[in-house]
């Protein structure tokens, strides 16, 4: 790959939230307000093609990873995944 991207998300969960806010903040002596939650818990399903591209690769080495392991092809529910994800996620192909 060409490129990295990286996602960061101040926000994972409302119990993770809680263990961040006891730890304090790296750069002040101050507890993080329980607005910065409210705020910040944005679970909006996004839809982002740029990340689409790299579905087949991602799916494809999921399905060499489990037939290695396995050695049972038939079995492998990530097949159809694969097939229709190569079709739809990549025009290109």
């Amino acid at each position: 790959f060409d490129k990295l991207r990286i996602n960061h998300y101040f926000i994972k969960s409302y119990e993770e939230f809680l263990q961040k806010r006891e730890r304090g903040r790296a750069d002040f002596n101050v507890i993080r307000p329980m607005q910065d939650f409210y705020d910040n818990d944005r679970n909006e399903e996004k839809d982002d093609p740029i990340m689409d591209k790299y579905i087949p690769v991602i799916y494809k080495n999921m399905k060499e990873r489990y037939n290695r392991k396995e050695k049972k092809l038939s079995s492998n529910p990530l097949n159809n995944l694969v097939d229709n994800r190569q079709n739809t996620a990549n025009p290109d192909n």
